[in-house]
């Protein structure tokens, strides 16, 4: 990273020193706010998947359909890897459950990456379809070689239904129309995907952009993702207030779905220290007085993700009050505060997204 010095920082999760590891998390989660990243480094696993190795690499998911939350927010209980439990672990309470089979599968691929041997990535993820009795999907993904596919239609991006699919979810009758036949048209028989179509499904939704510029039509999008503390039962009051807040508001989501994410070191991630619930709620509009309702939702539902201490994800739509975000960026603001101070005391370069919901980073910490 070039600093406004003009020295240069080779850093790096690794680095030995303590001042270079802060710097490395800061400039990764510091929406360029100290330097000029001038090169990156990726470490790139090959998936490991069984099989002759000339055999096509594809995706292989199971699907579990759920008829209510509580089992929905409970599903890895009953098909997730389980690690090695000590005695008195995984009783009968799921939550417990869910807490530690989660964990054990993380850590153990965690120890495996640190070891310089990938280990068996597996996706665990759910989408809620809402409506009158809300349902949920949960899919469990991995890596495997097959020379056979059974594709889903969403990891079809050039499939003629997908401009239908899209256009039908975005209105509210036709929207509960489309969150209906979601849940319908999946069974449990694993699906096999192709690897590019698994990985950049949603060149689907370019092609969908790119006919609409073509027609003259405009759409709005907010996408605004939440990060829930990771717990089965604060994850299951969310989305039931997530939910009773829509239907109050007579609001359709185009995308409500759930991922688990392990917490990791970044300055300004929402996961930074924290295991959770990766929650994204999207709608799309072709009026821009629609846009103010749906706003209001994301950031109602802001408090709600403050008061079980959870964050909002600043890489998307951030619609929370400043007071609401500083509040949930507090244990952080001082050490990104300080870090300016020292490689841009000058405050020359600016950030005017963090600055208008952080106002305390403009100047300088006083000394």
């Amino acid at each position: 990273m070039l600093t406004l010095d003009g020295a240069l920082h080779d850093v790096s999760r690794d680095s030995p020193s303590a001042a270079d590891r802060a710097l490395f998390h800061a400039v990764i989660g510091g929406f360029g706010y100290l330097g000029v990243i001038v090169r990156l480094t990726y470490a790139v696993w090959r998936p490991p998947a069984p099989g002759f190795p000339r055999t096509p690499l594809r995706v292989s998911t199971l699907v579990k359909k759920c008829g209510d939350l509580r089992s929905f927010v409970h599903p890895l209980a009953e098909h997730a890897p389980r690690p090695k439990a000590r005695a008195g672990r995984l009783g009968a309470n799921t939550t417990h459950a869910l807490h530690d089979i989660a964990r054990g599968f993380f850590e153990r691929a965690a120890a495996g990456a640190a070891s310089g041997s990938p280990a068996d990535p597996t996706a665990f993820y759910g989408v809620v379809c809402p409506g009158g009795a809300p349902r949920g999907l949960v899919f469990e993904s991995r890596y495997v070689r097959s020379e056979t596919l059974r594709p889903m239609l969403q990891h079809v991006p050039a499939h003629p239904l997908r401009f239908l699919a899209e256009w039908t979810a975005r209105g509210r009758h036709t929207g509960a129309l489309f969150w209906w036949a979601t849940y319908e048209m999946f069974d449990e028989a694993p699906y096999l995907d192709d690897l590019l179509g698994y990985t950049f499904f949603m060149d689907g939704n370019v092609r969908t952009r790119t006919l609409e510029r073509r027609l003259g039509m405009t759409t709005f999008t907010l996408q605004q993702t939440y990060v829930i503390p990771f717990s089965a039962e604060v994850l299951r009051e969310f989305l039931s207030d997530a939910l009773e807040l829509l239907d109050a508001r007579e609001l359709v989501p185009l995308l409500f779905d759930v991922l688990y994410i392990p917490g990791d070191d970044a300055l300004l991630s929402a996961s930074r220290g924290l295991d959770g619930f990766a929650v994204t709620l999207a709608f799309e509009t072709r009026s821009r007085g629609d846009l103010p309702l749906r706003e209001d939702a994301l950031r109602e539902l802001s408090h709600a993700c403050l008061a079980v201490g959870g964050r909002v994800h600043l890489g998307k739509t951030v619609c929370a009050t400043r007071g609401v975000l500083r509040d949930m960026y507090a244990g952080v603001l001082g050490e990104l505060r300080a870090l300016k101070d020292l490689y841009d005391p000058r405050r020359v370069l600016a950030n005017r997204f963090l600055e208008e919901r952080f106002p305390e980073l403009v100047t300088p910490a006083p000394s």
